[in-house]
């Protein structure tokens, strides 16, 4: 796997996370199955749903898997956790930056 392939899988990863988490497209969704979730005593679920390093982990592995059903990739689990890492690192920086933290 070449390095641009790997950068573009991980920006794939990132988007995808970025989509289910933060896009104001899914917000009543979003905001409806969070608040089910507290609610039901499952705030694990709840947490899962609006953390990058936690559903960037499940997307970036969904994401591999599916790749590794197509081509070949060798180790598809580090690379599902390579990938989940900077999801998780692009998540956070994101949000700082959002944030207005920046400017300081």
């Amino acid at each position: 796997m070449t390095v641009l392939i790997f950068t573009l899988i991980c920006l794939a990863a990132f988007r995808i996370t970025w989509f289910l988490i933060d896009d104001d497209f899914l917000d009543p969704i979003r905001d409806r199955i969070v608040l089910r979730w507290q609610r039901h005593d499952s705030p694990r679920y709840a947490a899962a749903l609006t953390c990058h390093w936690c559903l960037g982990f499940y997307v970036s592995a969904a994401l591999v898997a599916g790749i590794a059903a197509i081509v070949s990739i060798p180790l598809p689990g580090i690379y599902a956790l390579a990938v989940s890492t900077v999801v998780g690192i692009l998540g956070e920086v994101v949000s700082w930056l959002r944030s207005g933290d920046a400017d300081d």
